[in-house]
C-alpha cells in the first residue's frame, strides 16, 4: 500500500531523473554527436535571437567551429555524409549534415564555449545511464 511518505519519495526520485536530464541535456547531446561521427574532435556553437515568420523571437543555434581529428578524417566525413557532394565545407553546410535540419541542443551559458570529444564518449554515456538507473532503482524499495 502506498502511503504518503513512499509517494513522496517516488516523487523526489522522478524529480532527481529530471534534474539529472535536466543538467546532462548537452553533455547527452554532444555525446550522441561524438559516438556517431567519431572523426570529430570538438565544436564550438553560437547561438543569436531572430524572428520567425510570425514575428516572434526565436533561439538560432549555430556552428561557430568545428575541428576534426584530422584532415583525413574529414574528407572521409564529408564524402560519408555528403556522397554526392551536394554540400561545401563550410560551417553551415557542416551543422546541415551532421545535424541534419535538428537543432543543436546546447545550454546557453554554454556559448562559444568549445566541446572537446572524451577520450571514450561511449563509456561516458554508460556512466550517466548507471547514474541514472541507479536514482530509479533507489525507489524500489519504496512500495
Amino acid at each position: 500500500m502506498l502511503t504518503a511518505e513512499t509517494t513522496s519519495d517516488k516523487l523526489a526520485v522522478i524529480e532527481k531523473v529530471e534534474e539529472i536530464l535536466k543538467r546532462t541535456e548537452t553533455k547527452r547531446f554532444l555525446l550522441h554527436i561524438w559516438i556517431q561521427y567519431p572523426e570529430i574532435k570538438s565544436l564550438t556553437f553560437e547561438d543569436n535571437y531572430e524572428y520567425d515568420d510570425n514575428g516572434s523571437y526565436f533561439r538560432y543555434i549555430f556552428l561557430n567551429q568545428i575541428e576534426f581529428i584530422n584532415e583525413e578524417a574529414k574528407e572521409d566525413l564529408h564524402e560519408r555524409l555528403d556522397p554526392d557532394n551536394i554540400f561545401d565545407e563550410e560551417l553551415e553546410d557542416w551543422k546541415e549534415m551532421i545535424f541534419q535540419g535538428i537543432q543543436p541542443i546546447v545550454d546557453p551559458e554554454s556559448m562559444l564555449e568549445t566541446f572537446t570529444r572524451p577520450e571514450n564518449p561511449q563509456k561516458e554515456l554508460d556512466n550517466l545511464i548507471a547514474e541514472i538507473s541507479q536514482v530509479i532503482a533507489s525507489a524500489g524499495g519504496a512500495s
